[in-house]
């Protein structure tokens, strides 16, 4: 949560200017308050500083996967249950497989209905008090 206005934190994660920003715009608009990073190092450096409630991360960026990059977030977060979705235009089966087995809450595919996603950031971040309980 951000300590000052007591909404969730969400980092998103991804190259493309115009996606993040419609992704961002689709969040604030539910009352997210959000982080932005267009770089694996950014967005490690970012949740180091303020660590985030969930991690929205395009499955590739740069030349890391989305999967480094959210493992080493939750090393240095020391964060095993941090709720992690990825997104891509992919639908195989092994991606999805390999990201579900990472521990990775959802796997959404692009283009995004915003309804959805909403829901499902909602689900998300309640499966860590559910197990917690």
């Amino acid at each position: 949560m951000n300590p000052l206005t007591g909404q969730p934190l969400v980092l998103v994660i991804g190259e493309d200017p115009a996606s993040l920003s419609d992704l961002a715009a689709t969040l604030s608009t539910a009352n997210f308050e959000v982080l932005e990073r267009r770089t694996p190092q950014e967005a490690i450096l970012a949740a180091q500083d303020t660590p985030p409630d969930l991690i929205i991360s395009d499955v590739m960026v740069r030349s890391w996967t989305g999967l480094e990059i959210c493992e080493r977030i939750r090393q240095v977060l020391m964060a095993e249950t941090l709720p992690v979705m990825f997104l891509s235009r992919s639908q195989s089966s092994d991606i999805i497989r390999r990201h579900h087995s990472f521990g990775g809450t959802y796997y959404l595919r692009k283009p995004l209905e915003p309804r959805v996603l909403l829901s499902l950031i909602e689900k998300a971040l309640a499966l860590p008090a559910l197990v917690g309980a």
